[in-house]
């Protein structure tokens, strides 16, 4: 009967017969090696091991630009300008035509005029930071 080395976690040990390291719960990446050998393999390359090993599943995929967050915070970057600009030319605007005879008139144009205005600053910064952000992952992952 042959005797099994096993190396968990880069750390071997043994020997131990076929039923010790049936009974060890090593996972599927752990290293076993034994005298009729020539390498150490993968416990999951083994016959004589299965059913009595942890599968470990799979990493997670980290080479994607993760594009839903980038656009996320770029949003959520670019509101901060919208309402800062939004609420100053609301103030200016209305502040200074209070008394003015047509004010109810051009009240609805007025806000409009002001939002209008607020949304060039938060587009540049949409732009600028959805940029930013895709450069920062592009060169996280060491893509080209």
């Amino acid at each position: 009967m042959a005797n099994y080395h096993v190396s968990i976690k880069g750390q071997k040990s043994g020997p131990y017969t076929l039923e010790e390291v049936k009974a060890m719960n090593i996972s599927d990446e752990d290293l076993v090696w034994n005298e009729n050998m020539s390498d150490w393999q993968k416990a999951m390359y083994l016959i004589e091991l299965n059913g009595h090993i942890t599968i470990t599943p799979p990493k997670l995929p980290e080479n994607r630009i993760n594009e839903k967050k980038a656009i996320n915070q770029s949003i959520v970057y670019s509101l901060i300008p919208f309402i800062i600009t939004f609420v100053w030319s609301f103030a200016k605007i209305l502040g200074s035509n209070i008394n003015s005879p047509q004010n109810s008139i051009d009240q609805e144009y007025l806000i409009l005029a002001c939002i209008l205005f607020a949304l060039i600053p938060s587009l540049i910064v949409l732009i600028i930071c959805y940029r930013y952000k895709i450069k920062k992952e592009i060169k996280r992952l060491g893509v080209n």
